[in-house]
Formats: structure tokens, C-alpha cells, sequence
């Protein structure tokens, strides 16, 4: 199987390129938006104007857990990739208190997936952002999750709302 599926793709050169994720209960795929930057979780700064490749995983790709018939996988918001790097997306739009330690959960299962289906084969680089809206700073709280997911991963998580490509 491979998560990346054409109906589940957006492509977009912009210098300045949102990502946006529509509230819970939304069955609607996390998206690219350039002109309602109120809506946007997390922005791609990308000032050379390279070509932005995003695949929506949650609520676009139904991956069941093995051995049941409807247990959904807990997935990140999608991939975005940039020449040969690719970037792990979890969004979040709470204020709650372990909307980190879930976003970490969910990439990392997400990044387990992809590595069994040697999906990762062709990049040069991977990493990892958590985007949250109403938590936009990353702060020394959020280091043990960051060292978390880099030991279970290999791969650097960044806690921002903007990203430079």
C-alpha cells in the first residue's frame, strides 16, 4: 500500500503557504490554502518558490489495524515534501494539556507505517512538525517530548507554527 495517493495530493509554489485542518468533528482532509491566512495551523515561508508537495493522510486514507475490520490507525494530519525531504504534519488547534504528547503519538505511528511499507526509501531527509495554533511557541516543557520522538525515531521534531524551506 502507499500513502501516497494522487486524490489525496496538492501541490503549491507560493512563497507563503498554509496549512490548514478544519475543527473535530471534520471529516474533511487536512489541505494547502494561500489566501485565508486567519484559517492556517501552520505556515511554509518558502521564499525560493519550490515546488510544495502535500498528501493528507488523516480523513483521506483509511488504514485499518491488523487483525480487526474497523480499527482505524492513529495518523498525523499528512506528509509535505519538498526535492527529497520529507516532513511528518500534525495539526492542532487546543489548548489543552497533552496535545503534545497525542501529536507525538500519532507521527510517530504514522512514521512506524510508512517505514514498514518502505515508503521512506527515497528521501534524503525526514523530520517531523507539530503546528499548534493556539500554542505557537515551543517552550522547555515541550524537550522531553521532542527527546522522546527523536529516541523512538531517529528524526527531529520541531513544536512551531512556521516553517522556512
Amino acid at each position: 500500500m502507499s500513502y501516497f495517493k494522487e486524490n489525496c495530493k496538492q501541490t503549491n509554489s507560493n512563497q507563503s503557504i498554509g496549512i490548514c485542518d478544519d475543527p473535530p468533528p471534520s471529516e474533511r482532509p487536512a489541505y494547502l490554502d494561500t489566501s485565508e491566512e486567519n484559517e492556517w495551523i501552520t505556515e511554509i515561508e518558502n521564499p525560493e518558490e519550490k515546488e510544495v508537495t502535500f498528501y493528507a493522510i488523516d480523513n483521506c486514507i483509511k488504514i485499518i489495524k491488523p487483525n480487526t475490520e474497523d480499527d482505524k490507525e492513529s495518523t498525523c494530519d499528512g506528509v509535505f515534501i519538498v526535492e527529497k525531504d520529507l516532513t511528518f504534519v500534525e495539526l492542532k488547534d487546543r489548548n489543552s494539556k497533552r496535545w503534545l504528547k497525542k501529536a507525538r503519538e500519532q507521527i510517530e505511528n504514522t512514521h512506524r507505517l510508512f517505514k514498514n511499507n518502505k515508503d521512506l526509501e527515497s528521501f534524503e531527509k525526514i523530520d517531523a512538525l507539530v503546528s499548534n495554533k493556539q500554542r505557537p511557541q515551543a517552550n522547555v516543557g515541550n524537550m522531553n517530548h521532542i527527546q522522546q520522538f527523536k529516541d523512538n525515531t531517529g528524526l527531529t521534531l520541531r513544536v512551531q507554527r512556521k516553517i522556512k524551506i
